[in-house]
């Protein structure tokens, strides 16, 4: 447990602090081909850790992964291990906090979510999956430590 908790703490150093004010591109400033956007909700461009965890079923599986984005209703992540689009997972997500002992501190999100999207990326061995929550709880940044 203390090399859990030693990769943790290191990954919390690297944790991007939650933006004071997400700015959203308008559809003048996004570049490329136009495309039907497929989601409901805006998301935010925040790479924070997030665990995904597998355990009934299927091989138990715990992968330390960063979100590329997120929104109210789900997030996009870069992983290693085999995903199927469907399945549900239970995960944490790691929420940079401002702390007043100038030590880096996270909330956590204990989440259901169900994968709804795996794309193989060629050659690497890895997958972009995207998730969708289905419900969460907070776990209180002096609790994270544990996780």
């Amino acid at each position: 447990m203390p090399d859990a908790q030693a990769n943790l703490s290191t990954a919390m150093r690297k944790l991007e602090p939650f933006p004071e004010c997400i700015v959203l591109k308008a559809s003048s400033e996004v570049e490329g081909p136009v495309h039907r956007e497929r989601r409901r909700r805006p998301r935010a461009d925040v790479h924070w850790e997030v665990r995904l965890l597998r355990h009934a079923g299927r091989t138990p599986i715990e992968i330390d992964s960063v979100t590329d984005n997120l929104s109210s209703e789900g997030f996009h992540c870069l992983c290693d291990g085999p995903f199927v689009s469907g399945e549900f997972l239970q995960c944490v997500i790691f929420v940079p906090t401002h702390s007043r002992k100038g030590q880096p501190e996270a909330l956590g999100l204990h989440c259901l979510v169900q994968v709804v999207r795996v794309e193989s990326l060629a050659g690497s061995g890895r997958c972009a999956i995207g998730c969708h929550i289905e419900g969460y709880r907070v776990i209180p940044p002096e609790l994270v430590r544990g996780v």
